[in-house]
């Protein structure tokens, strides 16, 4: 109980961050840090759509309160770092043949209680060349488990991979994922940072990294927000709000 409570504090924590960041300012960041120390990334669709660890999208932002801002989330952020309370490891089964002891052949049994009996079975077993009830060895198959990460974690403890296992490597680039995996994100053309979350030249951004800095794209940044005005000016207070994503 209290492990799980833990980890509802932590996800908690991560959907509130330090200082009065308007989403103006938000949506020219990379990343932000929340009061649980992790780091969120964002990014900005092609629609103007602000995302936050390509999981949540902000759905209302700029509601003012005392200490600063709420952006309205339209879902939970789960920390990647948490995404172990999903299954984790999916063990490989590997199966083989084996044999029990010599004895008659109505009897025969598997050497191991957990081995699975067949219908085959080895005639060639001679117990006593004086006796004439038959003999045979039951033939028995022996599963074995083999430790093996899940799609999208790595290492021995089977960690997920950067930007978590939903979507590994922020969905540019490969994870060296498996057990024997060392987590590393091998980026794709244009794109860099542990989590292949940065665009790889300086002078570019955006969730392509094809938009120029040197462009004028404040446009499409104050149309954004003044989309997200209109959506705040026609708020009403509701008794049960959704979860929200504080700045």
């Amino acid at each position: 109980m209290i492990f799980r409570r833990l980890k509802l504090r932590s996800i908690l924590l991560n959907h509130v961050a330090l200082g009065a960041v308007g989403i103006t300012h938000l949506i020219n960041l990379d990343s932000i840090r929340t009061l649980d120390n992790y780091r969120v990334n964002i990014s900005v669709s092609n629609l103007g759509q602000v995302r936050l660890e390509n999981q949540s999208s902000i759905t209302q932002a700029n509601i003012v309160v005392r200490t600063g801002f709420i952006h309205r989330v339209d879902k939970l952020i789960v920390p990647s770092y948490m995404d172990v309370v999903y299954p984790n490891s999916c063990p490989e089964i590997q199966s083989r043949d084996v044999q029990g002891r010599c004895m008659p052949c109505d009897l025969r049994k598997c050497p191991r209680p957990t081995d699975i009996m067949t219908t085959r079975y080895s005639r060639r077993c001679v117990r006593s060349m004086f006796s004439y009830t038959p003999y045979c060895k039951a033939v028995c198959r022996r599963e074995t488990k083999i430790r093996q990460c899940c799609p999208g974690f790595y290492g021995r403890a089977c960690l997920p991979c950067p930007s978590g296992f939903r979507s590994p490597c922020s969905g540019r680039g490969q994870c060296d994922a498996g057990i024997l995996g060392s987590g590393r994100c091998k980026c794709e053309a244009g794109y860099a940072g542990s989590a292949c979350q940065m665009c790889r030249e300086t002078d570019k951004y955006g969730p392509t990294c094809t938009a120029n800095r040197a462009e004028p794209e404040l446009s499409s940044a104050y149309h954004i927000e003044q989309s997200l005005n209109s959506l705040l000016l026609s708020y009403r207070a509701e008794p049960d709000l959704s979860f929200v994503y504080e700045i």
